[in-house]
């Protein structure tokens, strides 16, 4: 009851994400869409990345911590909070692409979103106490999917990848 509503609503709350180094070669960004990032000899690897607003403060906090290219990037669903800044790391200055995976679901829900983003708007703007309608578009589609798993190796580290509802 002591903090304001200004201070963890989501949409409102500070657009700078926190980097802790939790392991060796392995990070937690706090965000809204938290990201894990494993830095590898290939590359990093992302587990998730982050909403719009906070996608371009992910990707200066990761790139404080490390210099790598992105190599890999896991959706672990579909929600567009968990999808942005691989754009961030994809537009620097020659870049390669990044391989995308997710599950096979995450590219049918993305066309959702498209088909019913002014709906979304409405809805987020109710929901978040908005003063207009707001909702992204310009989703990174995965370039691999699975549907119940899938054993990833980058820059010798192993995932493992399951499916399963949450």
């Amino acid at each position: 009851g002591v903090a304001t509503i200004d201070s963890h609503h989501p949409l409102r709350m500070s657009r700078d994400a926190t980097l802790q180094q939790v392991a060796d070669r392995v990070a937690f960004v706090e965000a809204f869409g938290n990201v894990t990032a494993i830095d590898t000899e290939e590359g990093l690897v992302l587990v998730d990345a982050a909403g719009p607003l906070h996608a371009q403060s992910v990707h200066h906090s990761i790139r404080t911590w490390s210099p790598r290219r992105l190599h890999t990037a896991v959706f672990t669903h579909g929600h567009v909070d968990h999808i942005y800044a691989v754009g961030q790391f994809e537009a620097e200055e020659g870049a390669p692409p990044a391989r995308v995976i997710a599950h096979e679901a995450v590219p049918d829900r993305l066309r959702r979103y498209e088909a019913t983003n002014g709906y979304n708007a409405v809805i987020n703007q109710r929901q978040f106490q908005l003063g207009q309608p707001i909702f992204p578009g310009g989703y990174r589609y995965p370039d691999e999917t699975y549907r119940d798993h899938l054993d990833v190796t980058v820059g010798g580290v192993e995932l493992h990848l399951r499916h399963d509802r949450g």
